[in-house]
């Protein structure tokens, strides 16, 4: 082979491992590089290379406070994904938005400084922001929670969209899980100007959806109240009425103006076609405009308010210096009784409902406790801040609060200069007082609930400040820690430990802690110390000498007043062996009324010997338990106004309850397995709807117990378990009424017991429908006609009709006897609460007809009234009644002197009452349903003003009446306001807190058939006067 030959053999056999490798490579592209190129066309990869860095400054991670909406479904982790998610940020026209910033959030709330919400606190947020890449897509695996709320923004850009985890969505663009679209911000200018129209700097201001902002909110939840708002249909927050989805800033100084920047991520702003903008100003009223929103752009609203101060308000500690540490500032403005009258208080009724300063007023019927909006709170850094809106010539107190520290409250008293300055006192470290609470013989108390006071010398709280001070920490959910606090407890080892304030000695006071409402503890009402309680001596009083700040002084032991034995004893089975281990409670009533709830004694308690030594805190009750060979020992306070018992149980073994008399020490407690009793129970006449209500009572018991209350099921059946073996007493009222009392139900050891008497019991068997039907002269019937039933001096609620069709009483009865089956305090609420039900009324039907259920052997009185007819009042009726209406006289009663006008009465009530009836002073609630009730049986009353000297009655019957007049007070003037004042009884809106005045004026004789006549009646003014003094 020549070399010519050998030349061309090699370049082919190059060129064919050419195309071989040309041909392989071809082969493998498709399968390797498509799929990876059409991956990144979809969505790049976090790690895929960008123009622009992504930001690393982290989003700002808040907690939110648990009493803003919080909801634990927000909080579910992700399920496991099986692919990665991602998001596409566009444009309104669609077009991708490269390197826009984006943040995963919180659902719970708004996107803060953005229009989210007036403490411009951002919501939490999950990961650290960052950014999408050229082609507008972001990555948003790993989820972070199973829902959540994906916040985007670039330039004056912002979107916002919720995202939940395997929710079928709207078709999306390819290889987005969800898009978001940036919207333009809307600009609020608001500039606030005062009178003379120059720039009010440091306003307060709040845009809000009409109806939703400061006028809308909550009073109770202006400090925190937990007003969750759910969510609706949609998936989307709804707000509670706590005005969280307003936007608020500070005005600047010096133009007065404030912009806000209204942002798609919060749609209930962004969308709405109207905002409504207000200047809060506290202690004032505030100043209110609504502004139309565009669908893009800026708006500008002007708020002309009237002349306020501005405060400079400098935090020093007690040695003057500067305090720089953030603090908690809270301020309320003093209300004015005065502000309650007069036209400010209909007028501004809407506006007063709820926030004013920065978290509002107490509102409701014309400002309620205090002035419009009196309080307001922010957090002070630095040691200075400028506040502005107050009211001049008013009295402001500022309390500092911080984490271990005293709370200072500074008052400032303002003139009227534009710009003050006030030194406002921030609190020393907070010192402590410590103490070993023991009993009489030297004993340490473990674990018991006390009421602790802490009186400083030469300090006197008058009696309004001290009721305002009480109100504002209600409202503001602060504590009185330096004063003792409401509640204390003593530690296993007795120790008590109270907060205190430096440089101040005084004395501790120690008590029984009374249950009682805040309201009760603001106004000292009923139950509390300030009202009708009788005063007596406390467990045990300590002084102590001045503190310095941050000291924890040692005061030893401290001996308590009455803490003795309440009882001792064995505890035994049937076989007379000791039981180990038994719980014994003692449990305490009001010797006089069950329903006294001033003070419950039988607080605490040192358990048995050998067995648990701590007494139960969190019941009524003291309690301990039986050691190994059965004894007990239970220590307490018994109060002399109480009546006690004892017993004891254990898991499936309990003792009769007997009586105690404290400081019994040989109890015997006989435990025997618990037993039960089952039965039916069921009305004669269940179309009656009447209610049922079975209480079982021990016959071991004292003669008064009221007993338990047996829950009734479908049909009338019960099963009541673990009742301690015994003779039992069942007692059955319908409609109130005692009906039936079965005595000797046997129950036995560890059986539920069904006795004949009970297996098919039937009530109510004395119960029938009366029928009342009201005509006019021509025998026509008159619908509408008001038909009251008195059965043995007890009302008894009526049904339009004949009662063949369930009406809204009987309904309202039904309800009544379910809820009160159902045992337990709130069935006994719907029991009563049942009674004829709401609505169900005594008028009658289109044909005059009107029924009540009645007892048989009631003696019935039957009050029937219509317009233009005179009343009638029929006594010992008998059905069915057929009741005829005439129109009756009328006379005017002239009085011989004008009725004197009178510093604290409201009003005057003439009334024309039962001549043979007599009036007790002393029944105030007779007086009033006298006065404002139609003047009790056969009367009338009329209100005359005062300088009147006449009032006329249409339609009365005639006949002999007694004239009274009684006086109804100012009660918006009363020194203790609201509802009882201080001390009151309390009584219906607060007429039964003092004696009313009632002035006998004489009788009158109304003749029948004789037009317009006119009687006169001789009144002395000074009897008036003299009757106010006396009162």
């Amino acid at each position: 082979m020549s070399k010519q030959h050998i030349l061309v053999a090699l370049v082919l056999i190059g060129i064919a491992g050419g195309a071989a490798f040309l041909l392989l490579t071809e082969d493998d592209t498709p399968e390797v590089a498509t799929p990876a190129a059409a991956q990144v066309a979809a969505a790049p990869a976090p790690e895929a290379a960008d123009p622009e860095e992504p930001s690393s400054a982290p989003v700002e991670t808040q907690r939110f406070d648990e009493d803003l909406e919080v909801e634990d479904w927000d909080e579910e982790p992700a399920a496991a994904e099986d692919e990665m998610r991602f998001v596409l940020i566009t444009d309104r026209s669609g077009n991708p938005v490269p390197f826009a910033e984006v943040h995963l959030v919180s659902t719970s709330r708004g996107w803060g400084g953005l229009g989210g919400f007036g403490d411009e606190r951002p919501p939490r947020a999950y990961r650290e922001a960052f950014k999408s890449s050229s082609d507008g897509f972001a990555l948003l695996s790993p989820l972070p929670r199973r829902r959540f709320r994906i916040v985007a923004m670039k330039d004056k850009l912002v979107g916002a969209e919720m995202y939940e985890q395997g929710k079928e969505q709207a078709e999306l663009p390819k290889g987005a899980d969800a898009v978001v679209v940036l919207h333009p911000l809307k600009h609020l200018t608001i500039d606030v100007i005062d009178e003379g129209g120059s720039p009010s700097p440091h306003i307060r201001v709040q845009a809000a959806r009409p109806g939703e902002g400061v006028a809308a909110s909550n009073p109770f939840s202006m400090f925190g109240g937990r007003d969750r708002g759910g969510r609706d249909r949609g998936g989307r927050s709804r707000r509670g009425s706590s005005g969280t989805t307003g936007l608020s800033r500070f005005t600047s100084a010096p133009d007065g103006r404030v912009i806000l920047d209204i942002s798609k991520a919060t749609p209930e702003l962004y969308d709405a076609e109207k905002l409504d903008v207000h200047a809060l100003l506290p202690g004032n009223s505030r100043v209110s405009e609504s502004v139309a929103m565009p669908q893009q752009g800026d708006v500008n609203v002007t708020l002309r308010i009237p002349l306020t101060c501005t405060l400079d308000l400098k935090l020093v500690d007690s040695k003057g210096a500067p305090s720089k540490e953030p603090i908690t500032v809270t301020w309320y403005v003093e209300f004015n009784r005065d502000s309650w009258r007069g036209g400010e208080r209909g007028g501004q009724r809407g506006e007063r409902g709820g926030r004013g300063g920065e978290r509002g007023g107490r509102g409701g019927r014309g400002g309620g406790f205090t002035s419009t909006s009196p309080v307001g709170k922010q957090t002070i850094t630095g040691g200075r801040a400028i506040i502005g809106g107050f009211a001049p010539d008013s009295k402001v107190h500022f309390k500092a609060q911080r984490r271990g520290h005293v709370e200072e409250t500074t008052i400032c008293e303002l003139n009227r200069q534009p710009l003050q300055s006030f030194e406002v006192l921030a609190g020393d470290l907070r010192p402590s007082l410590i103490m070993t609470l023991v009993d009489p013989s030297g004993v340490p108390i473990p674990r018991v609930r006390l009421s602790t006071e802490i009186k400083y010398d030469g300090v006197v709280e008058e009696e309004g400040a001290a009721r305002q001070q009480r109100i504002m920490q209600m409202l503001t959910q602060s504590g009185t820690r330096d004063r003792g606090g409401r509640g204390s407890s003593t530690g296993r080892d007795g120790r008590l430990k109270l907060s205190a304030r430096t440089g101040m000695s005084g004395e501790i006071t120690i008590d029984i802690q009374r249950q009682e409402s805040g309201f009760g503890r603001m106004f000292g009402g009923r139950g509390g110390r300030g009202g009708e309680d009788k005063k007596e001596r406390p467990l045990a009083t300590v002084r102590f000498e001045a503190l310095e700040p941050g000291e924890e002084r040692e005061l030893g032991e401290v001996k308590a007043r009455a803490y003795a034995i309440l009882a001792a004893g064995i505890v035994i089975d049937g076989a007379g062996e000791p039981v180990a281990g038994a719980r014994i409670r003692i449990e305490s009533t009001a010797a006089e009324s069950t329903n006294d709830r001033g003070g419950r004694g039988g607080r605490g308690g040192r358990g048995g010997r050998g067995g648990d030594r701590g007494g139960d805190r969190g019941s009524s009750s003291a309690s301990g338990r039986s050691g190994e060979d059965g004894t007990f020992v239970i220590n307490g306070f018994a109060e002399v106004d109480k009546k006690y018992t004892i017993l004891a149980e254990s898991r499936r073994t309990r003792s009769q309850s007997q009586d105690l008399l404290p400081g019994t020490q040989d109890v015997r407690l006989v435990v025997r397995a618990t037993g039960g009793l089952a039965g039916r129970i069921r009305l004669a006449d269940p179309t009656l709807g009447m209610r049922i209500e079975v209480r079982l009572r021990s016959m071991s018991a004292a003669t008064d117990a009221e007993g338990n209350r047996i829950s009734l099921r479908d049909g009338g059946k019960f099963e009541q378990t673990r009742l301690a073996p015994g003779q039992y007493e069942l007692e059955i009222k319908v409609n109130d009424i005692k009906d039936t009392v079965i005595p000797g139900l046997n129950v036995p050891d560890g059986e539920v017991a069904r006795p004949g008497a009970l297996a098919d019991l039937v009530v109510g068997l004395d119960f029938y429908r009366a029928q009342v039907t009201v005509l006019n002269g021509a025998g026509g019937p008159i619908a509408g006609a008001s038909v009251s039933f008195r059965a043995d001096g007890r009302t008894v609620r009526g049904a339009s009709g004949d009662g063949s069709a369930p009406s809204g009483g009987e309904r309202g009865g039904e309800r009544g006897g379910r809820g009160g089956e159902r045992g337990g305090r709130g069935g006994e609420r719907g029991g009563r609460g049942g009674r004829g039900g709401r609505g169900g009324g005594s008028r009658t039907d289109d044909l005059g007809r009107v029924s009540a259920v009645l007892h048989r052997s009631a003696n019935v009185t039957v009050t029937t009234s219509a317009d233009g007819f005179a009343r009638s009042t029929i006594n010992n009726a008998r059905f069915p009644l057929n009741v005829r209406l005439s129109g009756g006289e009328s006379m005017t009663v002239q009085l011989s002197a004008a009725i004197p006008q009178t510093e604290g009465m409201g009003s005057w009530r003439l009334i024309l009452g039962d001549a043979n009836q007599k009036v007790d002073p002393s029944d105030s609630r007779s007086i009033w349903r006298s006065a404002f009730g139609g003047g009790g049986s056969g009367g009338l009353s009329k209100t005359i003003a005062a300088g009147s000297t006449d009032a006329t009655f249409e339609n009365i019957t005639a006949g002999t009446y007694a004239v009274r007049l009684i006086g109804v007070p100012d009660f918006r003037n009363r020194g203790g306001g609201g509802r009882g004042g201080r001390g009151g009884t309390g009584g219906r809106g607060g007429r039964g807190g003092f004696t009313p005045v009632v002035l006998p004026l004489g009788q009158i004789t109304v003749q029948p058939g004789v037009p317009s006549q006119t009687a006169q009646i001789a009144l002395d003014p000074n009897a008036i006067i003299n009757s106010l003094s006396g009162n």
